[in-house]
């Protein structure tokens, strides 16, 4: 039976709604799964580098700390948990430390040790 208000054919109309009701939360999901997964790799990545920074700082706390065996040598590694640091002597009391980590991410510093 087809119910008809205002001589208009109404018989289709829930179907059509429907259908851009599925389309709108598909697309409204969609957008929502890829805002999730940006948010996720930018968590990552801002792991990573602060793990990688810890790495420099404490690399820079053990160079300040070690001035004997500073003057000694001109280059070096740090190992660490989740990584290594391998800081190069630039000049008197400047350095470079590049911080490694075990899923191959990288960062350097130049750091200036005050004697």
């Amino acid at each position: 039976m087809i119910s008809k208000i205002n001589g208009k054919d109404e018989a289709g109309s829930i179907l059509i709604s429907a259908l851009l009701f599925v389309a709108v939360s598909s697309l409204f999901l969609t957008g929502l799964a890829s805002i999730v997964r940006t948010q996720a790799a930018q968590l990552t990545q801002i792991q990573h580098t602060y793990e990688a920074k810890s790495m420099i700082k404490l690399t820079e706390n053990l160079l300040e700390n070690s001035s004997k065996e500073r003057e000694k040598s001109t280059k070096g590694i740090v190992f660490f948990e989740n990584g290594r640091a391998d800081w190069e002597k630039f000049s008197e009391n400047q350095y470079n430390v590049k911080a490694i980590l075990n899923n191959d991410y990288v960062i350097s510093s130049r750091i200036i040790l005050n004697d």
